[in-house]
């Protein structure tokens, strides 16, 4: 091989499954320009199993641009094919130099979204060009492997829940909001799973994050609010007012009733009819502005039972289950919204049109 004509990389140097492995930290201005994932030079047998999540590198690049200080970045896994060698500091040593040919092909097998990331982050804050990004070189000459590693690391990949997700965003002001109600606010206090979007027949918890926070988004969407912190408090106002109605998660924070029981027995407390609650607020707010508070009083009255299959069957619950659909959100909403004397939008009408139809023909 060509000493000319190389890439050099300090790396170290290990045994993976038998084969020699190299770590090495490469700076993420090179990071788009040595690696490839899916270009025209990737053999198509592994350039057709390939996709990037578009909302995953737009997610990635906004935390990269916006944390710039503190981003944390997992290392990239290569492919090599071609000419390499690696050359010790010293006899007997794991520390020193890998050289790979300038004609070898770096393929992505693991990373590939930070990759793009990185490209697309450094257009806006070029002073993250000398930065480093670890980097993990397997030799594959043939690039045999290449398509396997990809498989065998996306099989074993775990998406985390949308909660965690939420629990650990940092760019997401809504986010932040949603974690400062299972914080402050008198329902959510003490009784929001903040890891796992669903619980557990045990859990000791009421909500999940991720259904605080889609609720909470549809209760402000399009209202006006100068700050986070008015935002923030018109969204513990209205929760705290819809407490006062169900008596039920009051009793689970006294002890005289377990959440397990509520879920079990009662649906006010499952993301379906938070997000509906949401929904309605938002439509309370705007109609009435300055005594929204006092026609959530409905509330109380209502059967939430989950028995109540006259009334829920079909709208929040298909079969005797809790359905999370949207259409099944609108169709609960609605039934909040007649009880409450609120007119129904142009499409909720429609989707009550449809449930309605579908009930005469049953």
């Amino acid at each position: 091989m060509s000493k000319a004509f190389e890439h050099v990389f300090p790396a170290i140097r290990g045994t993976q499954a038998g084969q020699d492995i190299f770590v090495s930290l490469c700076p993420l201005q090179l990071t788009a320009k040595l690696f490839q994932f899916a270009e025209e030079s990737v053999p198509a047998s592994i350039r057709r199993t390939r996709t990037l999540n578009e909302d995953t590198v737009s997610r990635l690049t906004k935390y990269l641009v916006g944390n710039p200080q503190s981003y944390v970045l997992p290392p990239l896994f290569i492919s090599m094919d071609g000419e390499n060698r690696f050359e010790p500091v010293q006899a007997d040593s794991e520390l020193g130099h890998l050289h790979i040919s300038m004609a070898a092909r770096l393929i992505v097998n693991g990373g590939e979204h930070e990759r793009a990331a990185i490209e697309r982050a450094l257009a806006k804050q070029p002073n993250l060009n000398d930065e480093k990004i670890t980097v993990i070189f397997q030799p594959d000459r043939t690039l045999h492997r290449a398509a396997e590693i990809y498989a065998e690391l996306k099989m074993f990949a775990t998406r985390p829940s949308a909660s965690l997700r939420l629990l650990h965003s940092t760019e997401d002001d809504l986010a932040r909001l949603s974690r400062e109600l299972a914080e402050k606010s008198i329902p959510f206090k003490g009784f929001v799973e903040l890891k796992r979007s669903s619980l557990s027949i045990r859990s000791r918890m009421l909500f999940t994050l991720s259904a605080v926070h889609q609720a909470t988004k549809a209760l402000l969407a399009g209202i006006e609010c100068k700050t986070f912190d008015e935002r923030l408090k018109l969204s513990i106002r209205f929760w705290n007012a819809v407490d006062k109605q169900f008596p039920e998660w009051r009793h689970v924070r006294t002890g005289k009733m377990l959440p397990s029981d509520v879920r079990f027995g009662f649906l006010h407390s499952h993301g379906l009819v938070l997000q509906a609650l949401g929904r309605v607020g938002n439509a309370l707010m705007r109609a009435f502005p300055n005594d929204w508070e006092a026609k959530l009083e409905v509330l109380r009255a209502m059967d939430w039972q989950r028995e109540n299959v006259a009334l829920w069957e079909g709208r929040a619950l298909i079969g005797g289950r809790v359905s999370k659909s949207m259409a099944n959100v609108t169709l609960t909403g609605n039934v909040i919204k007649k009880a409450m004397g609120l007119p129904l939008l142009p499409v909720e009408k429609e989707v009550e049109r449809a449930h309605n139809s579908g009930r005469a023909r049953r």
